[in-house]
């Protein structure tokens, strides 16, 4: 009875490895080079950006979290998605010129998630136990969280 209980697990492991790997392999190469962008280019100038034009380094330990798994094989999209950090990064700034608004963000916000939902309705910002998650049914222009839409969102939940 051991032995079939070893074999069921390596089959289960295995299987998990496949269905994971088939994740991977779906994503062109287009779309796995835009994603190693974000660890390349896009999270580290935002981080180095925001800290810059704030003069606040608390605000560079926000963390920065791409769902690239609800995005798929969708390159374009993913290329769009960057803009929504540079909005974040905009509503930050402004309500980091407020003290007290400041202490908020230091002390509450830890992290932002940004995330691609397939129907326009499920567009939502959403913002528990210290993460803001921005989901968006297409990043194409006027379609993803503007500044002023987080600005207002963040002054109510913080």
């Amino acid at each position: 009875m051991k032995t079939w209980l070893n074999i069921g697990v390596v089959a289960i492991v295995s299987a998990v490895g496949l269905v994971n790997s088939q994740v991977v392999v779906a994503q062109s190469l287009a779309t796995r080079a835009e994603i190693a962008k974000y660890s390349k280019d896009y999270i580290p100038e935002f981080k180095s950006s925001i800290v810059g034009q704030s003069g606040n380094e608390k605000l560079g330990a926000i963390d920065v979290n791409m769902n690239f798994d609800s995005f798929g094989d969708n390159k374009t999209e993913l290329e769009n998605a960057a803009r929504q950090l540079f909005h974040f990064k905009g509503a930050i700034l402004f309500l980091n010129k407020n003290p007290t608004a400041r202490a908020a963000i230091e002390s509450k916000i830890k992290s932002i998630e940004i995330a691609l939902v397939p129907d326009a309705k499920a567009k939502k910002m959403t913002f528990k136990n210290g993460v803001v998650t921005m989901a968006s049914s297409s990043y194409d222009l006027g379609k993803f969280h503007t500044s002023e839409d987080i600005k207002k969102f963040l002054l109510k939940s913080l």
